[in-house]
């Protein structure tokens, strides 16, 4: 289950463009993914609640903790995706024909996926696969972040 988390990098990018839903995991200083600990006997009765609450990036500056600016929530992969859409970034993941490769493509309308605002592709204007969707996913996320990144830095410049 690990690998449907952001990156720490990606974790640390988010919560500078003010990320603040609530994650049940979150990274630590030492970029280790921190997951609560519920345990529950054989009847189902909760044994050990070691925080087993959510948290956001705003809960976690009230924890007194070492390097606590550089923790950070984190999310599931598809959770972040689904919070760039506030941003007007509407971002999907295929499989290919062949079912062997993964791509994404970014766009502004959801209803309109054929107008693109963005795919990956290469010095010909091939489409760029990835081999898992792990991969295509995390390269989204970064492409997703990058473009949030620009239009604060220039919001007179339409993206679309």
């Amino acid at each position: 289950m690990i690998e449907d988390f952001v990156t720490y990098d990606q974790a640390m990018r988010l919560k500078e463009l003010k990320f603040n839903d609530l994650c049940f995991a979150w990274f630590a200083y030492d970029q280790e993914l921190g997951i609560p600990m519920i345990s529950y006997d054989k009847e189902g009765k909760l044994m050990h609640d070691f925080g087993s609450q959510e948290v956001n990036n705003s809960e976690i500056l009230t924890w007194q903790r070492k390097n606590i600016h550089t923790w950070a929530a984190a999310p599931l992969i598809d959770n972040g995706i689904r919070w760039f859409r506030k941003l007007g970034f509407f971002a999907y993941v295929y499989c290919s024909a062949d079912l062997n490769k993964f791509y994404y493509i970014i766009v502004k309308d959801p209803a309109r996926l054929n107008q693109k605002l963005y795919s990956d592709k290469d010095e010909q204007g091939n489409t760029i696969y990835f081999l898992s969707e792990r991969e295509a996913q995390l390269a989204c996320m970064d492409k997703l972040i990058e473009m949030a990144f620009e239009k604060i830095a220039n919001p007179a410049k339409n993206l679309f």
